[in-house]
Formats: C-alpha cells, sequence, structure tokens
C-alpha cells in the first residue's frame, strides 16, 4: 500500500473511533488524526504540514473553553519544524519551548529537545547543543526504563521513534562536524541496531540512507512515497557525487547528467520550500558550471545562493541595510557576516554561510580576482573560529606535519649513514676513547644543568612564597589595623549604653514615688516633697538624656562602611553552608546562583542575608521552602529571600516598614502556635537592616537605589527584599576602559589584517574537508616514509650488530650508565611528588643489581630520621639499624662484606671563615647490592645519586616545605583577623542603630513628664487621682520602651571582645610617648613628657583597649592647651601593676574629681561641636572591661590631688 492511500485511511478510522467516544473524545481524535497527518507531510511538502498543524492547534481549544493540552503541544512541535525548515531559528526555539513548557508527556518534550539540538547545530552553538542532548538522551533513557510500564497510543509511537532517530542523525551529524567519526558511527550503530523503530516510518528510513551514503535507496524511498525533501536531497547528493568524482583523462567536461540531476533537485527543494537546500544545490550547481571552466555562470549560480541569505534575513528580520554581496571592495567597511556574529539577537545557519563563502573565495581564485577571493576567505575564517569546537584535526594535522619533517630528517639521514658508513666506522674507532671521555663529561654537566634548571624553579617557587607571605602580612596588618579602630568604636558604644544603663533606676525611683502618691493617706507637705523629687529624677533623667544625644551626635559617622566591589556568590556560597539548619526543621533551602557582582560593604551584606534567612527559618512551618536569590539589573542587584510560612497582613509590612520601634510580639497571627511564640524576637534583626540601608542612602547618591521591602500575603508566604547598587569588577572595569583603544586600533589595521590572512594563509585552519584530505594525504606519506626508514634502518642494524656489541662491552655501558643518571634525575626533578625510596631504588637497579635500598631522612621538627624502605628489602631490621647508626656517627660504613653500603646525604653549609664550613647531614641512603663486587663507575654514580636525593630533600622537604607552613600559617592568621574585623564591624553598626533609636524614641517622653509635673504644681492637681493614672502610664510606657530597646542593645555585647595577653609594660610606654607627641603636636602645645617603667613588668589585657585608655587620659588632659610638664609612671602595685598620669599643672578640686567619672561633669561645646570630658567615660569603661574579663577582679581607675595638679592611677592585672 502507498502513502497515498495509508494516510486517509488512518483519517477514517480515527474519525470513526472519536464519533463512538463521544464528543471530548471526538475533539482529541480530530487533533490526533491533523497533528499525525502533518508529521506524515513533513517532507512532503511545508504547506501542508503547516495547514494541518494549523488546524490541529486551533481544534485543540474549543468555544466552551475546553483545551486538549496535549494535542496542542504536538502542534507547536509541527509548526516548530516548519519554522525550522523555512530557517526562521528564533520562531522555532520559541515554539519548541513553548512546547515543552505546555505538555506534561515526557515524549513531546523529548521531540522538543531535539528539534532544540538541531537548531543549535546548524546556528552553531555547541554549548546550548550539548545541553539539549544530555537533556534529551536522559529523558530517552527514562522512557526505555518504564516502557513497558506504559499505555502509548499509536501517534506517541510514532512520535517516540522519531525523536529516537532524530536523536541519533542529529548526533551523528554533529560529531562528523566536529570531526569524531568513531562518535558519529556508534550514533548510526545505534540506529541501525533498532532499525524495527524507522521501518515504518520511511521518511526517517530515507533520512537513513542518505546520511550513510546510500542515495539511490534514498531516491527509490522519496519516489516511491512521494517525499519530495528526501527524493530531492538524495538527488542533490548524488549529483554532487557525480561532479566531485569527475577525472579530467576520461574527458573534457562533467556529464550533463549530473546538472540535469542538480536541476531536478533545485525544482523539487522550490516545491518544497526550503530555502536552505536551493541554496545547497546552486552551490552544487556552480560546482558543475566551474568544472566546465564556465567561470561566469558558476558565480551568477554562487551568487544566487547568496542571495538566499539575503532573503531569509530579510524575511525574518526585515532588515534591508543588512545585504551581502559577494565582494566589497571598501576596506574601511566590516564585512556584514562580522556585525551579525556580534550580534545576539540574530540566528544564523552559519555552516551555511561559511560554505557559500568558501565556494565564492575557490571561484574568485580560479577567475583570477585574488582580493575578491581574499574577502571571502576572511569571513569564512571568522565564522568557522567562532562555530567550531573541536580542532582535533588541526592538531592531528600539526603532528602529521612535524612527523613528516623528522621523517624526512631520518630518511636523508639513514641514506647518508648507508653511503658514508664504511668509511665513518673506521673513523669513529679511531676516536672511539676520545668521544667516550668527552660524552662522560658531557653526561656529568647535564645532569649538573639538570639540578640547575630544578633549583631555579624551586627558587621561583620559594620567592614566590616569600612574596605571598609579605602580601599576606600586609593584609593581616590591614586587618589588624581596622580591628583596633572598630574596637575603639565598640568600647565608645559600650560607654553610651553604660549612660543608658544608668538611668534605669531613676525610672524605676520614679515609678516608686508615683505609686505611692496614688495612696491617698499622705498629708500635702509630703506629697509636695515627693513632686519636687519626682522632679528632680525626671531632671537627671534629661540630663543623662542631652548627654547621650550630644554623645551620638559626636560619634555618629564613627563606624565607617567598608564599600567594596565582590560577587554575590561568594556570600551565598557561604550561606549554603548552613543548609543542615534548614534540614533538621524539615525545610528546603533553595539557593539560586548568580555571578552579579554589587558595590557594598560585604559584612554588612552577609549580616542583612543572614537575618533575612533565619526569621524565614523561624517562621516557616515544617515541609515549607525557604529560598535566596539576587536578580541583577542595569542599576543595582536587588537579593530577596522567600519563604512558604504563615505570610503578614498589610498593617504589619506597614508597621515593620515604616515604624522605627514596634512590638514584635504584635506581628502575625500566633495565637494559636507556642513554637512561634516561643521564636518570637523583639524585631531588632529587621531594625539593623533598615538601619543599614538608611546608613547607605545618607553615604553617597550612588546608594540611592537602596531600599528595604516586603511582599506577602497571608497563607501563602513571603518575600523580603534589598537592593544594592551594582558594582563592577575591577578586571571587568579595566576591559571596558582599553575597549574602545582596541576598536581604535581595529579600524586603523584593517587593510593589515586582510593582508595577513593572505600572506599567513597556509597557516590557518582550512576548510573541514580540506583538512580532511589533507590530514589522508600526510598519513599515506609518512607511513611510506615511515616503511622505508624501517627497511633502511634493518639493514643498518644488520650490518653494524657485531660492531655494536663489542662496542657496547668496552665503552658504551658507562655512558648508558650516565643515562640512567640522567633519567633518574628527570625522574627526581619533574616528578611531583614522587615515591623516593622507590624511585631511588629503581634508579639504582638500573645501572647495578640491587636487593633493596633504605632512606632515612632528617625531619625538621625533632631532628630525627625517619627510615623508609623499599618493597621487598631483605632483613629490614638490620638495614634500619645500620642507618640509624650511619647518621648518629656522621660515618659512611660497609658491612657483610660490602653487600650493604651507607651513603650519607649532605649538604655544604655557608660559613664566611671558609676553613670552618661543614657538611650538613640531611639523610642516610643505605643500599643492599645483589653482589660484592663494584666498580668505580658504578659506585661514582651511586654516589651523584646520593648527592642528589640530597639536594632533593634539603630543598624540598626541608626549605620549601618549611616555607608553606609558615604560609599557611599565616594565611590562617590573616583569616582569623578578617573573621575578627567583620564581627566587630557588624556588631559596631548594630550597636549604632540602637542607640539611634534609643535616642530618636525616648527623648520626648521625659519632657512630656517635666511638663505634667509642672502643669500639676500650678494647678494643684496631684490629688487628681486620674492626672496621677495619665503620669503614671506615661512613666510606665517610657519605662517599657526604653527597657526593649536598651534590652536589644545589651544583646548585642554577648559576643565579648575583649582579647587577653600578656603585655610587657614598655611597649605600653613607647606608645604613650608616640601618642603625647602626636596629641601636643596637634593642639600645638609644649609638653614635657616623662615616663618611667620597670622593664621587667608586664600587663594581662587587651593591648587595644589600653592603648585607646592611654589616648583618651592624654585627650583630656591636653584640654588645657598651655605648656607644662606632664609624667606617666607603671610600677608594682600587690598583684597588679598601677599606671600614674600625673598633671600638676592643671588643678582640679576634689569635687571635680569625684564627679570625673559621671556624666554629671560632661559639658558640650558648641563651637567645636564637642562633648568635654567624655574621655573619662571611656576610661572607666576600658577599666571595666579589665575587670571584668581580665581574669582576676580588682581593676580600678582613681583621680585624687597631687601637688598643685592631679593624678590618674589605674590598676591593670599584672604578672
Amino acid at each position: 500500500m502507498t502513502k497515498k492511500w495509508l494516510i486517509p485511511c488512518l483519517l477514517i478510522l480515527l474519525c470513526i473511533m472519536g464519533c463512538r467516544e463521544g464528543v471530548d473524545v471526538a475533539q482529541r481524535h480530530e487533533v490526533d488524526s491533523l497533528n499525525l497527518l502533518a508529521y506524515h507531510t513533513r517532507y512532503v511538502g511545508l504547506d501542508s504540514t503547516a495547514h494541518c498543524s494549523q488546524r490541529a492547534y486551533e481544534a485543540s481549544l474549543t468555544a466552551d473553553g475546553k483545551c486538549y493540552v496535549e494535542g496542542r503541544a504536538e502542534a507547536l512541535a509541527n509548526l516548530a519544524f516548519v519554522q525550522y525548515m523555512v530557517m526562521d531559528y528564533d520562531s522555532a526555539t520559541a515554539l519548541y519551548t513553548q512546547s515543552a513548557e505546555m505538555s506534561k508527556n515526557i515524549i513531546t518534550k523529548v521531540v522538543a529537545d531535539v528539534g532544540l539540538m538541531k537548531i543549535c547545530q546548524i546556528t552553531g552553538r555547541n554549548d546550548e547543543f550539548l545541553n539539549y542532548r544530555h537533556d534529551a538522551e536522559l529523558k530517552l533513557n527514562r522512557l526505555s526504563e518504564s516502557l513497558d510500564e506504559m499505555n502509548l497510543s499509536p501517534i506517541q509511537y510514532t512520535f517516540l521513534n522519531y525523536a529516537r532517530s532524530e536523536f541519533h542523525f542529529a548526533s551523528a551529524t554533529y560529531y562528523n562536524n566536529i570531526l569524531h567519526p568513531e562518535l558519529a558511527a556508534a550514533e548510526m550503530a545505534a540506529v541501525e541496531d533498532n532499525m524495527a523503530m524507522i521501518n515504518y516510518d520511511f521518511a526517517q528510513l530515507a533520512r537513513y540512507y542518505i546520511l550513510v551514503g546510500d542515495y539511490e535507496t534514498g531516491r527509490e524511498l522519496g519516489m516511491k512515497f512521494n517525499l519530495t525533501y528526501m527524493l530531492a536531497s538524495a538527488s542533490q547528493h548524488v549529483a554532487k557525487d557525480m561532479i566531485n568524482s569527475y577525472d579530467p583523462q576520461y574527458g573534457d567536461s562533467v556529464s550533463p547528467f549530473a546538472l540535469y540531476i542538480a536541476q531536478d533537485a533545485l525544482r523539487l527543494f522550490r516545491e518544497y520550500g526550503s530555502l536552505y537546500s536551493r541554496a545547497t544545490t546552486y552551490l552544487t550547481i556552480s560546482d558543475y558550471y566551474a568544472q566546465n571552466d564556465m567561470l561566469e555562470v558558476a558565480l551568477d549560480t554562487a551568487t544566487k545562493a547568496l542571495e538566499f541569505v539575503n532573503i531569509q534575513h530579510m524575511g525574518i528580520y526585515g532588515d534591508d541595510i543588512d545585504f551581502l554581496t559577494p565582494f566589497s571592495s571598501r576596506e574601511d567597511v566590516e564585512p556584514t557576516e562580522l556585525t551579525w556574529l556580534k550580534r545576539k539577537d540574530i540566528s544564523c545557519a552559519w555552516e551555511w554561510i561559511a560554505t557559500i563563502r568558501q565556494h565564492l573565495s575557490r571561484l574568485f581564485e580560479q577567475m583570477g580576482m585574488y582580493s575578491a577571493a581574499n574577502y571571502n576567505k576572511r569571513i569564512y575564517y571568522e565564522i568557522m573560529d567562532n562555530i567550531r569546537q573541536d580542532k582535533r584535526l588541526d592538531f592531528q594535522i600539526e603532528e602529521l606535519k612535524q612527523a613528516k619533517t623528522d621523517q624526512t630528517a631520518w630518511a636523508w639521514a639513514i641514506a647518508i649513514l648507508s653511503v658514508v658508513a664504511f668509511i665513518s666506522i673506521f673513523l669513529y674507532i679511531r676516536h672511539l676513547k676520545r668521544m667516550t671521555e668527552k660524552s662522560y663529561e658531557n653526561d656529568i654537566n647535564n645532569v649538573e644543568a639538570s639540578f640547575r634548571k630544578w633549583m631555579d624553579e624551586n627558587e621561583a617557587l620559594y620567592n614566590s612564597l616569600e612574596e605571598r607571605e609579605k602580601m599576606v602580612d600586609s593584609q593581616t596588618y590591614i586587618h589588624e589595623q581596622h580591628i583596633a579602630e572598630n574596637k575603639r568604636s565598640y568600647i565608645d558604644k559600650c560607654t553610651s549604653l553604660s549612660l543608658v544603663y544608668s538611668i534605669t533606676p531613676f525610672l524605676d525611683r520614679a515609678i516608686n514615688e508615683l505609686n505611692k502618691l496614688k495612696s491617698s493617706d499622705e498629708t500635702d507637705d509630703v506629697r509636695t516633697e515627693r513632686i519636687e523629687y519626682l522632679s528632680e529624677l525626671i531632671d537627671r533623667i534629661n540630663l543623662y538624656n542631652e548627654v547621650l544625644s550630644h554623645w551620638i551626635k559626636v560619634r555618629q559617622g564613627l563606624v565607617t562602611l567598608n564599600i567594596e566591589n565582590f560577587e554575590i556568590q561568594s556570600l551565598l556560597d557561604t550561606l549554603s553552608k548552613n543548609r543542615n539548619s534548614f534540614i533538621n526543621k524539615g525545610l528546603t533551602l533553595n539557593v539560586q546562583d548568580s555571578d552579579a557582582v554589587v558595590k557594598a560593604d560585604k559584612a554588612l551584606t552577609l549580616f542583612m542575608m543572614n537575618t533575612l534567612l533565619d526569621n524565614a527559618r523561624k517562621y516557616t512551618p515544617e515541609g515549607g521552602e525557604v529560598g535566596i536569590r539576587a536578580n541583577e539589573t542595569d542599576e543595582y542587584v536587588e537579593i530577596s529571600v522567600t519563604d512558604t510560612g504563615r505570610g503578614l497582613s498589610q498593617d504589619d509590612i506597614r508597621t515593620i516598614c515604616q515604624e522605627k520601634v514596634y512590638d514584635s510580639s504584635q506581628i502575625g497571627d500566633v495565637e494559636h502556635d507556642e513554637t512561634l511564640k516561643k521564636n518570637k524576637g523583639f524585631g531588632f534583626g529587621l531594625m539593623n537592616c533598615k538601619g543599614i540601608i538608611d546608613k547607605y542612602k545618607k553615604t553617597n547618591q550612588l546608594f540611592s537605589v537602596c531600599t528595604f521591602n516586603i511582599e506577602s500575603e497571608l497563607g501563602k508566604g513571603s518575600r523580603f527584599y534589598f537592593r544594592l547598587p551594582k558594582g563592577v569588577m575591577k578586571a571587568m572595569a579595566v576591559c571596558l576602559m582599553m575597549l574602545p583603544v582596541c576598536m581604535a586600533g581595529k579600524a586603523q589595521t584593517h587593510y593589515d589584517a586582510d593582508t595577513t590572512i593572505v600572506t599567513q594563509m597556509r597557516q590557518t585552519k582550512q576548510q573541514q574537508v580540506d583538512k580532511e584530505k589533507e590530514y589522508e594525504s600526510l598519513k599515506q606519506a609518512n607511513a611510506a616514509r615511515q616503511t622505508f626508514i624501517i627497511i633502511a634502518t634493518m639493514l643498518l642494524i644488520i650490518g653494524f650488530v657485531v660492531f655494536l656489541v663489542i662496542y657496547y662491552r668496552v665503552h658504551m655501558l658507562p655512558v648508558f650508565n650516565m643515562r640512567q643518571l640522567m633519567q633518574f634525575n628527570k625522574r627526581l626533578f619533574e616528578t611531583t611528588n614522587p615515591d623516593l625510596q622507590e624511585l631511588v631504588y629503581t634508579g639504582i637497579n638500573d645501572i647495578k643489581a640491587i636487593d633493596g635500598i633504605a632512606l632515612g631522612i632528617v625531619q625538621n621538627e625533632t631532628s630525627q630520621i625517619v627510615v623508609r624502605m623499599s618493597a621487598n628489602c631483605p632483613t629490614p631490621d638490620t638495614v634500619e639499624s645500620l642507618t640509624r647508626h650511619s647518621f648518629e656517627m656522621e660515618k659512611e660504613m660497609t658491612v657483610r662484606d660490602g653487600l650493604v653500603r651507607t651513603y650519607l646525604l649532605t649538604i655544604p653549609t655557608t660559613s664566611q671563615d671558609e676553613e670552618k664550613a661543614t657538611d650538613s647531614v640531611v639523610g642516610v641512603l643505605t643500599v643492599v647490592f645483589h653482589n660484592a663486587s663494584l666498580s668505580k663507575e658504578d659506585d661514582k654514580i651511586i654516589q651523584l645519586i646520593a648527592e642528589q636525593v640530597a639536594k632533593y630533600v634539603y630543598f624540598s622537604d626541608t626549605k620549601v616545605e618549611y616555607q608553606k607552613e609558615e604560609l599557611q600559617l599565616k594565611e590562617d592568621e590573616k583569616l582569623r583577623a578578617e573573621k575578627e574585623e567583620n564581627t566587630i564591624h557588624i556588631q559596631n553598626m548594630v550597636l549604632d542603630n540602637c542607640l539611634s533609636a534609643i535616642k530618636h524614641e525616648t527623648m520626648y517622653y521625659p519632657n512630656r513628664i517635666r511638663q505634667l509635673l509642672d502643669d500639676s504644681k500650678q494647678k494643684q492637681t496631684m490629688t487628681d487621682k486620674e492626672h496621677i493614672a495619665q503620669l503614671s502610664e506615661l512613666i510606665n510606657y517610657y519605662k517599657e520602651v526604653f527597657t526593649v530597646l536598651s534590652s536589644c542593645a545589651a544583646r548585642q555585647l554577648d559576643n565579648v571582645m575583649f582579647k587577653r595577653k600578656t603585655i610587657p609594660v614598655s611597649q605600653l610606654a613607647q606608645y604613650a610617648e608616640k601618642s603625647m607627641k602626636r596629641l601636643a603636636r596637634k593642639r600645638d602645645v609644649e609638653i614635657d613628657f616623662s615616663v618611667e617603667n620597670d622593664s621587667h613588668l608586664k600587663v594581662i589585657g587587651d593591648q587595644q583597649m589600653l592603648e585607646y585608655l592611654i589616648d583618651n587620659l592624654f585627650t583630656a588632659a591636653l584640654y588645657t592647651e598651655q605648656d607644662r610638664s606632664v609624667s606617666l609612671s607603671f610600677d608594682r602595685y600587690g598583684e597588679f601593676v598601677r599606671m600614674t598620669f600625673k598633671d600638676e599643672e592643671v588643678k582640679k578640686s576634689e569635687d571635680e574629681l569625684s564627679h570625673l567619672f559621671y556624666p554629671e561633669h560632661l559639658s558640650y561645646d558648641e563651637e567645636s561641636d564637642k562633648l568635654i570630658g567624655v574621655e573619662y567615660l571611656v576610661c572607666r569603661q576600658i577599666v571595666r572591661e579589665h575587670d571584668e574579663f581580665g581574669g582576676r577582679r580588682g581593676c580600678r581607675i582613681i583621680a585624687s590631688p597631687s601637688g598643685n595638679g592631679y593624678k590618674m592611677e589605674i590598676m591593670i592585672n599584672g604578672m
């Protein structure tokens, strides 16, 4: 039965089945029948395929909204095939993608993947081709495993077999293009092993025969089943074979029958509607005319093929400016194809265009138009450089060329040796001894040269390690400096918090007094006294708040943002390591990779991301998902954390985003969930995130894009996100800066580039077919030369065999031994991390038969040797004992009549006195010989091996490895410093936000309370219970807000920043002298400063904090800008070291000294915007830190009069 009867029968059968099964089934069968018809006509006519596919697509969706999804997806796949054949690759890609996304059927998805494979292959996107191929292969393997369990319909079987065969056809074509014929053969073999899948799909069967080169069978199938495309394709290949196989010795021209077949194929392709195939056929016809020396006609025909590219481009993109021409003489205009290559929005069949350009270049060369030929060659080479991924053939050709050169040299050498052999042999024997001695010396020199080369490389490694060590030291120093700055800021924050804590007792007293006022038993006088006391308490709170406000104002901005460009992926990698905490709660953490670069503070960004992730983990129920991703735009990078939790209401979102302080217990609905109640915090994490974003905005206009926001819906989850400005990595910035220069240079050397292509034509990549021919030609020529060399060599060997035996016995054996030594050196100094004892055993055994060796190497840590033996070493206990004894005696030994010998591994040590220079023993080599006879030459070579091993051991194990260990320790120290810096930096920022919140949220209440108290005095309303209740409510609310904020700030002090160490007092004294000089110079005063210290005294404390204490002492003292003498002394005071600072020329009263460490003595200088006297509060805080964390209670700071001035005594833990 022919195909024209098969299709109607299938349609009738499907329609009958649809009528019997109801309306919905009828719709399904109608769509399936149209899709099947479109499939069977895909190589008959594209119009028919497109018509049937469009009808199936429309029929899959009825007027009442019923959609047959699978049929619709199959229709989209058929429409995509049509777009692929008409070369609209963008539309085809979109349709295949839409089909795969729409369908849940794995077969339809495989068909889409295979279609996308073909598109990527023809457009030169090899990476994407491999991705789609991998996906398709996985799906096909999954289908194969479960095929027996699937109940597939006939149309599904048809599509499955099509997907299988087309997968192998596309893969075979790809592997052929990149010169992997063995892989291509394997793909075709997979089809041959399962021919049943295409035996009844005649289009695929014809395609198979055309691919394997059986064009006649392909033509027969195309004619028999009216497969227009397959018939045309097979005819075109037959015509091409006839033209290419033409031999001029059989006639003056190619048979016109080839032209007839090609023209018939062109007619069929025109009927079918394939631009690609028509252009290819035109090139075949052009080949025919070129073979018959009709070059003008051949050029016109090839030009028509190029016009099809223009037709295809204008039909898809509507761009009539980009028009391809066979040749352009304008050297200042870049060829259109090269412009297309740079554009990502254009998809072209680059192999097709490259073939046309190659064909035109050959035609122009035959016509003598070399400029035009070079123009086309340049385009061809540029295209191939951009789309070719596998250059294996290039390497093979280069290897064959090198082999050709080598073989030619050998052939000439053998020919010359054959002629002069008998003359040379006499002269060679005459000078044999002299040559042997010279060779021996050269070999010795080569051994030394090999070692020197290795030494140079090792020295370079050692120098690079030293450079790296210096760089790490500098980075560590920078981190330490930042730690010192951040720790000083931390002490300032702790001092501010001490002011905050001192307000709490006043609030408690005020509340107690109000509670007593509520009683009606007291007299008016007592109540008046209580009101006065309340006023005093509120005034004291106002004083402390004012000091705190000025303190925060003065210190604002001291915590700097470490702005840098960094990749967000590094932070995502860090966060993904916390995946187990989500798994333990039954959650899934999805971290999406990103190549975005942001410009921000890296540590604070990590803090914000970790805070949002931690909140999502807390409030997402078991079984939920939490995700984090970074979306990049032109101006900013948005980092978002999503969860599938309970979600937030719009009121909750408004409260979090707009209120500076809120009650976190009122956020969300957790009335019936005790777990969530336990997880509830104070909401300060999100407050800190908002505070950090606000600080960014105040820093620079660049950070105007920064924002923090929430998107959420109750019952569906939430999305917390913030935005940071987009950054650029330094390397990329340099490239962008250099781009205009490079482009300008290219424009100026355009003509030179064309000239270079012409002059280096034989060195550039050739067309694939030409390279295959060249490869085969070189391979055959090399095989012939190789045969000649082998025969000639055998003749020479036979001629000189007697001479060689004698020569070897008398003279060559020592030379071979030296060569073995050279091989040993090569393996020793070129092998990475060799098995040393086995390497030494092999090296010696190649020279002299031995039974085993033992190698004792000195360890850096213990100065003892570790003995390692080769496998199967006899009498290991005796050998080890002899090795250790030889090392201890530093003497070479021989036992058992010379069968066991030791060789010391020594290295000369440098010394200014040459007479006192000695050798340092780094190990012992013990050799167990097979027999006791040892020639002087063999002994000398073994000694040389021992010398090389000694040098290797010393410079590899001792010197370089020690340097690597030192570098690793410093790397670890740098990482520690970096981590500590980030920790303190983040904590300071959080404390800064806490203090700012306290300042802004609690300034109002004391003034309001004071106002109410004044009103009560004037109006005599303190007996009014309602007025007292109002006042009580206000104070209690103020206390509650103040307590929440201060407790949040207090929690930030859980991470102790105190770093205890033993510090010599002399170091503190030196620092004090430098600090006083610096501060005095800054104040422009003359200070006679003296330091007294005991060099044996040591203190236990934090060095950076103690230095900051000294700076604050001096800064406070120098507020009095007058020339004078001051002193600093250190002495033993029981278990403490007393540091005494005296300033006897600035008088301070006892009352002033007694209040020196309390906020009451502070004053604000509006002119200089400074809080005078706060340095003493900082000193007090540092002493408190030492008292709490220094290991011994009793650290104090005492101010007392001294002479006409005062002195400060500070007790620090001592040793």
